[in-house]
């Protein structure tokens, strides 16, 4: 979420990408201007999702999902 909005990582281009941390497997999915929000505005969904293949570990992943907008918020008078 630090990024900025044009950064590389940040490109629905390169997504999705898979880093593996040990024994963790982390996948980022990046999607822009998503249909079901129907905003007309430039935003990106980004989705992470952490797994664990450890056996005494929850099977189910970590997933934490943000919108991004561009551009910094405006009042509106």
């Amino acid at each position: 979420m630090a990024l900025p909005y044009d950064d590389p990582w940040l490109d629905e281009a390169n997504s999705p990408y898979e880093i593996q941390n040990g024994p963790y497997t982390i996948q980022c999915t990046i999607e822009e201007d998503p249909a079901y929000l129907a905003l007309n505005l430039p935003i990106k969904q980004i989705e992470v999702r952490v797994t664990n293949p450890n056996r005494n570990a929850s099977n189910s992943p970590v997933v934490l999902t943000s919108i991004k907008g561009q551009g910094e918020f405006e009042e509106i008078e």
